[in-house]
């Protein structure tokens, strides 16, 4: 693990709240600790990972998944900024691979017009362009995408309207304002 990831949890467990295990009855993700789901270590559970129940999920447990679902999985280890990096895992965290990987298309397209498709693959093609990016202007498109696409959702399923104040709050958190 790399100081850059270690950052980038600091920076996402702020808004995922820590050790304490939340069951909120409108959170689609249900059960949840460090900002883990039930869903993603049931999927651990699985593939034959010896893991404790949800409620007994410990930090450094919590890490290894952060790193390999979230940090390496979305490419997050070859993007130069740190704080592109720290920016594009707290919205694979918050929103899932796919639709953070179109957000960061979406707002690599607006900043350096690089007519990436955005289908929320990170690959070689995106991760070039979001390197040739100028940082300052990724991370305000990042954080318009972000809002933008947390209005969305509450667009679309009102019992999400509970969690918006947060998410608003958390789009327009700047990792470059981060101290670690």
């Amino acid at each position: 693990m790399t100081h850059a990831f270690l950052r980038a949890l600091a920076f996402t467990l702020d808004f995922e709240g820590g050790d304490k295990f939340t069951d909120h009855p409108s959170d689609h993700g249900g059960k949840t600790k460090w900002g883990i789901t039930e869903s993603t270590l049931d999927a651990h559970i699985a593939h034959g990972e010896c893991l404790p129940p949800i409620e007994n999920l410990t930090l450094l447990t919590a890490m290894g998944i952060y790193w390999t679902d979230y940090w390496l999985a979305a490419g997050c280890d070859e993007i130069e900024d740190r704080n592109i990096a720290a920016k594009c895992f707290d919205q694979c965290v918050n929103l899932g691979a796919s639709a953070a990987g179109k957000l960061l298309q979406r707002a690599v397209n607006k900043v350096v017009n690089a007519h990436l498709v955005e289908d929320g693959v990170v690959g070689p093609v995106t991760i070039a362009a979001t390197n040739h990016a100028n940082p300052d202007a990724l991370i305000s498109a990042l954080m318009q995408a972000q809002a933008d696409r947390y209005l969305t959702i509450v667009d679309h399923d009102q019992t999400q309207a509970v969690f918006l104040r947060g998410w608003l709050r958390r789009s327009k958190y700047n990792p470059a304002r981060m101290v670690v």
